[in-house]
């Protein structure tokens, strides 16, 4: 009586072709998700844009009060970090009144930014008039 150890060579080539067809089917929607994110560098140049904003809008709030909460990059004499944008970007901004638990002290400040291939970042926060 013989008994083999291991397996026979019908038994591997089955295992490789079973294996390759699976493989296949996961490069193929591999790459499809791939071509469908949008591109890293794309997005984080996107979010810096949107955040030197932020910090410029967060910056006046907080050096000149919750009354002053608002873009210096709409004022007559922007300031010159408001004119470094680089070209091909879009940025704009809005300073809202928002009321939390009854409390009307507070402003939603959003910033959106976007380039020309139609990476967009929206960039959100609440800010408070009490200190």
């Amino acid at each position: 009586m013989n008994k083999y150890n291991g397996y026979s060579l019908i038994e591997l080539v089955l295992l490789i072709a079973t294996v390759s067809i699976a493989m296949v089917g996961v490069v193929s929607v591999m790459t499809t998700l791939l071509r469908q994110a949008p591109m890293s560098s794309q997005s984080q140049k996107v979010l810096s844009v949107a955040q030197a904003r932020m910090e410029l809008i967060l910056g006046q709030h907080y050096f000149l009060g919750y009354l002053n909460t608002r873009d210096p990059c709409t004022t007559a004499s922007p300031p010159a970090a408001c004119l470094t944008i680089p070209s091909g970007y879009t940025v704009s901004s809005s300073v809202t009144p928002w009321v939390l638990d009854s409390d009307p002290a507070y402003a939603l400040v959003s910033v959106v930014a976007s380039d020309a291939n139609g990476t967009k970042v929206t960039l959100k926060t609440i800010v408070s008039g009490v200190w």
